[in-house]
């Protein structure tokens, strides 16, 4: 097996690694996202099921009565979607920070790669 030969069976080998690297990352990732996507939803349907127990409650009350609970209500229901949106908010940063993290290992195992690759070659070329 010729140097050459030799360089690009370690290039391969390297590559390959990385790869599989790379899609641990992105798997992470993908469980990371959908877990908390998952969490969002759950809750979302919890605050939603509280609601309309309430609701029912209500349908034996007065009108007036059901006015004023119903505006109560819907400054409860206004603040939870703003916490929900604060909370997707913060997801999404999350996220983009989770990219950013999956695109910064990658440059550093491309960076170690070529580090080790050029290392190897001069090695070799010795």
């Amino acid at each position: 097996m010729s140097k050459k030969d030799l360089l690009k069976f370690i290039e391969k080998e390297l590559n390959s690694k990385t790869q599989k690297q790379i899609k641990q990352v992105q798997d992470q990732f993908e469980k990371s996202y959908t877990d908390i996507k998952k969490y969002i939803e759950n809750k979302f349907n919890y605050e939603s099921d509280i609601l309309k127990s309430e609701i029912q409650k209500l349908k034996d009350i007065d009108v007036t009565q059901i006015i004023n609970e119903l505006r109560q209500q819907i400054t409860i229901v206004i603040e939870k979607c703003n916490r929900i949106s604060e909370n997707v908010k913060n997801v999404n940063k999350k996220v983009l920070q989770i990219k950013r993290l999956r695109i910064d290992v990658k440059n550093a195992i491309l960076q170690k790669l070529e580090e080790d690759t050029e290392q190897i070659k001069k090695k070799f070329i010795k």
